[in-house]
């Protein structure tokens, strides 16, 4: 068809086509044609040996890490068994949680048993500009086919194919704002027994001239250094189990990888300080109105 640089036909077969924390997903394709569009970095030991053997797979780097897999494993799910024969990386976290096999491997596996049917073919157009244009040829063209194709571009599939996820990731938002929440009312509670517990020192400070406002700048920088401290520690934490566990959640073949960026993190932190500084202010004022003799008395 014009405009059209490469059509891959794939296989997809999952262990779950639902949301998974475990999806496992293989993808069927020609031999020849595993990197069409160079998506894909394999050594090329690994891509000789995985074009050579039928029942060779090359896995995605973050499945192999979370598996456990190394070149020469063997691997079975859902009634298929593959030898590995390498494993990959791409720039595409999605891509690194995948398996591809052999088409006609895949497709002749006794819980797959299609032989002849695939289940999308992978479009690469010459102009980005026409990809529309050409998508409504390609369905027009199989119009009267017996399988009809719907054509839309790579984002479009994966927002439908992601929307079981949607409402996952809707709940977890709020179960953020809870956690929030409650780091909030903890840093402030603890910044409060710092006051009541430190009426002496309070009374020390007024008795050599400290002004209410120095006082209240020191209660809520303390406030807002446990935050931060916190925050640290809550982020590496948070970064090592996802580094070590290399989770991800899946729906429907299309995976949402829990990464650790610095962005991420950095966003953190700040929330960590916001909140310490939020949750201070109550304490710091409190602590900067103790009437001196008052606190004389707890001497």
């Amino acid at each position: 068809m014009e405009g059209v640089t490469s059509a891959v036909p794939v296989k997809v077969h999952l262990n779950n086509c639902r949301a998974s924390l475990d999806m496992v997903a293989f993808q069927g394709v020609p031999p020849e044609m595993v990197n069409t569009g160079d998506k894909l970095r394999i050594p090329p030991t690994a891509l000789r040996e995985f074009q050579s053997h039928q029942e060779a797979a090359l896995v995605g780097r973050r499945f192999a890490e979370r598996r456990r897999l190394e070149a020469g494993d063997k691997f079975a799910m859902g009634g298929i068994t593959v030898s590995v024969a390498g494993t990959f990386t791409s720039d595409d976290p999605r891509e690194e949680n995948l398996i591809y096999t052999h088409l006609q491997f895949l497709q002749r596996a006794k819980t797959v048993n299609s032989l002849g049917t695939v289940t999308q073919i992978e479009v690469e157009v010459a102009d980005p500009d026409r990809a529309e244009e050409i998508a409504r040829s390609i369905d027009a063209a199989f119009e009267g086919d017996q399988a009809l194709t719907t054509t839309r571009r790579d984002q479009a599939f994966v927002v439908q194919a992601l929307g079981d996820l949607v409402q996952i990731i809707r709940f977890s938002r709020w179960m953020g704002y809870v956690c929030l929440a409650i780091m909030l009312v903890l840093i402030s509670n603890t910044a409060m027994l710092a006051v009541l517990d430190r009426l002496r020192e309070h009374a020390v400070l007024q008795t050599l001239g400290y002004s209410d406002r120095v006082i209240f700048g020191l209660m809520l920088g303390e406030s807002m250094v446990v935050g931060a401290v916190g925050g640290i520690v809550g982020l590496a934490l948070a970064a090592g189990v996802l580094g070590l566990g290399h989770w991800n959640l899946g729906a429907e073949g299309v995976t949402v990888n829990f990464l650790a960026t610095p962005s991420v993190l950095g966003t953190g932190f700040g929330i960590a300080l916001a909140g310490g500084l939020v949750a201070g202010v109550f304490p710091s004022i409190r602590a900067s109105r103790i009437d001196l003799v008052d606190a004389l008395r707890s001497l």
